[in-house]
């Protein structure tokens, strides 16, 4: 969640003297704000104590953090993207490690987690790789 403040000129005035920063009244919005941020006070801040002051914002998938991929730190597609479907794949040639895709795979890491596109492509173009199952990833780091 984001927090953005209801910047207009009476509003931050009223966080300025709320909050004991100095401000010139004749201050223009940008101004007051930096001078505001400049003394540590932050919109979730603010929403503690003015809540009618602050909204909340949900970030866009662009500003959302990505989703974590266990196996390896190629990082992966959030659901609600293009390629919202996460796939397990294997790599089963012999190379000891093999870079395609931005995936790097290993005899070491043969798993990652891909998503639809980057499945088809492997499995069915490149013909080094197989879907896997979660049993098999257990099986092999047992």
């Amino acid at each position: 969640m984001f927090y953005v403040i209801k910047a207009n000129k009476k509003n931050l005035l009223e966080v300025a003297t709320a909050f004991g920063v100095t401000v010139d009244p004749a201050d223009n919005i940008k101004v007051l704000q930096a001078k505001i941020e400049a003394d540590g006070i932050t919109p979730e801040y603010i929403s503690k104590t003015r809540p009618d002051l602050v909204m909340e914002m949900h970030p866009t998938a662009a500003e959302a953090p990505s989703v974590p991929n266990p196996l390896n730190t190629t990082p992966v597609a959030l659901p609600g993207e293009v390629n919202d479907r996460i796939n397990l794949v294997k790599m089963v040639r012999r190379n000891a490690s093999y870079e395609i895709r931005g995936h790097k795979y290993t005899q070491d890491q043969p798993f990652n987690l891909v998503n639809d596109e980057d499945a088809t492509f492997l499995v069915e173009t490149d013909r080094g790789f197989t879907m896997a199952s979660p049993s098999e990833v257990k099986a092999f780091y047992a």
